[in-house]
């Protein structure tokens, strides 16, 4: 890999991170910027920490929206119907979370949907046999077939169901630098869930 002295440009992309963690996490100065892009709405934190890069680099914050291109590597999938889409690419004990999740929804709002899997994991042993189980990705088409998508609030998967946030049920999960939970409030605040 390249000395950081070597390379000619450096772009910072900023998305939602625990900006006091992550500031503990630098070893050393920054190195010196030639773009900053704000690819998701932060909080005030890390506006405030990013205001200063921009300073101290003499150069502007811009807005980059990232475009999710269409797959066919799902296409061929069917779901049952009115299937509620549970959807996950961490461990199995998260998986486990958001399927009761999925399940004391489905309760609370007196539905009866059919549920359906997709995990980057091999079939979970808490999943009952007649329940779908997918590993693919990505995850385009069977977004869209869902009747509701129940998810954590990872970057890709907010930033997919931005536009069809009337059907994203949604459970932070706790990470080490991503804000899940300020992710979440900031989609609320904005009407994006």
């Amino acid at each position: 890999m390249p000395e950081l002295k070597q390379i000619k440009k450096i772009e910072y992309i900023a998305r939602i991170l625990k900006t006091d963690i992550y500031q503990k996490r630098i070893n050393g100065e920054f190195p010196k910027f030639s773009k900053i892009w704000k690819i998701e709405d932060l909080g005030d934190k890390q506006n405030i920490f990013l205001q200063k890069l921009s300073q101290e680099n003499n150069i502007p914050i811009n807005n980059l929206k990232l475009i999710y291109p269409p797959s066919n590597a799902d296409s061929s999938i069917a779901l049952p119907s009115n299937c509620w889409l549970i959807i996950h690419s961490g461990n199995q004990e998260e998986l486990k979370n958001l399927y009761d999740y999925a399940k004391d929804t489905a309760l609370l709002e007196n539905a009866s949907p059919n549920f359906a899997v997709v995990g980057q994991i091999p079939r979970p042993d808490f999943l009952p046999k007649h329940i779908p189980y997918f590993s693919v990705y990505p995850i385009t088409s069977l977004l869209k077939k869902a009747s509701k998508v129940i998810s954590g609030a990872g970057f890709n998967i907010m930033q997919q169901m931005s536009n069809m946030k009337e059907k994203h049920i949604v459970l932070p999960f706790e990470r080490a630098l991503d804000d899940q939970f300020l992710r979440v409030k900031l989609a609320k605040n904005s009407g994006k869930i």
